[in-house]
């Protein structure tokens, strides 16, 4: 029996903006979920953070980046770290350091257990998985106010005197 051939091939896929950008899988489009602002504040949080320590970690943050995990599929990370001396390709097929996929609350459970062990079959150690939407946000408080450190060994500051 002849196999039916995929619906959009990959090289189309690959020449082919989409916004916003989605998964390739067996020649089939799989839109992603995100765009929300907690998904977004967590993804920013996370980039940052990876870029801040880039040189001290050897590492390059990038978001909604397109890794390819075989030859007939491509998911969008959205947050990859990789290599600092990896090839910087259009589309990613040197396995990532780590893929830190930030949760909606449309993702299906099945698409959530899933996507993991995709990702790890392509080689990469590590994938992280973060849903933002579970635990409610922080209540605001006022910073502790600053105090100057005083040493126990050193003398107080006298006043200053004043002039007559």
């Amino acid at each position: 029996m002849a196999t039916a051939p995929p619906l959009l091939s990959i090289e189309e896929y690959l020449h082919t903006s989409y916004k916003p950008d989605v998964h390739y899988v067996d020649g089939e489009i799989e839109e992603r979920n995100g765009g929300e602002y907690d998904h977004s504040k967590i993804q920013t949080l996370i980039a940052f953070v990876f870029t801040l320590h880039e040189d001290e970690w050897g590492a390059d943050a990038v978001v909604e980046k397109r890794i390819r995990i075989s030859s007939s599929r491509v998911r969008i990370c959205d947050v990859a770290i990789l290599r600092a001396d990896a090839p910087h390709e259009e589309v990613t097929a040197t396995p990532p350091l780590l893929c830190i996929e930030i949760l909606s609350p449309k993702d299906r459970l099945t698409s959530r257990r899933a996507r993991p062990s995709r990702l790890l079959r392509h080689g990469r150690p590590q994938h992280l998985a973060h849903r933002p939407h579970f635990a409610a946000p922080p209540t605001p408080t006022a910073p502790p106010a600053c105090k100057k450190p005083t040493s126990p060994t050193s003398p107080s500051p006298e006043p200053p005197s004043a002039s007559t």
